[in-house]
């Protein structure tokens, strides 16, 4: 009696046959590990690699900054030119032209401001809203100016 009751009971399987009662499961989990980890170590390498390094934003604040430093130079001598222009009795011994003066000015401070506000990682916030300001001035200015030209206003005009 005690022989059969011993028999009937089951004994836990050992962990080598619980492995193979797993079968191919626990193969395909452990597959599926690997893989993820290779995927993340892939993204990590991928990313280190594509990101924009302290070296490449040092160099492109510096190209930035020497654009913009040429720019402020240019600006000068286009302001000094506008003097020069609107300072001369005659009109004749003039070099440039009050209105070419002006207009080399407004493209060079336009240039520049385009640069300060496309770099905002090279600039302060301050430089940014204030070449921003002026940008939107200028704008400003020439939709006004186009506008008078289309209606035949001259400066007597209000707007103009």
């Amino acid at each position: 009696m005690g022989e059969g009751i011993q028999g009937s009971e089951q004994q836990p399987p050992r962990p080598r046959q619980r492995r193979l009662a797993n079968g191919p499961q626990g193969y395909l989990l452990v597959a599926m590990l690997i893989a993820a980890l290779m995927l993340i170590g892939a993204g990590v390498v991928i990313g280190r690699m594509t990101a924009d390094s302290d070296d490449n934003q040092a160099g492109e604040c510096a190209e930035a900054r020497r654009t913009s430093e040429a720019d402020m130079a240019t600006i000068d001598q286009r302001k000094r030119e506008m003097d020069q222009a609107t300072s001369d009795s005659s009109p004749y011994y003039s070099s440039v032209s009050v209105d070419e003066a002006r207009a080399a000015w407004l493209d060079t401070t336009r240039h520049l401001m385009t640069i300060i506000v496309q770099n905002p990682k090279c600039f302060s916030a301050a430089d940014r809203a204030t070449a921003q300001t002026t940008l939107d001035a200028l704008k400003q200015n020439a939709d006004q100016q186009a506008l008078c030209a289309a209606v035949g206003k001259g400066p007597w005009w209000d707007p103009c």
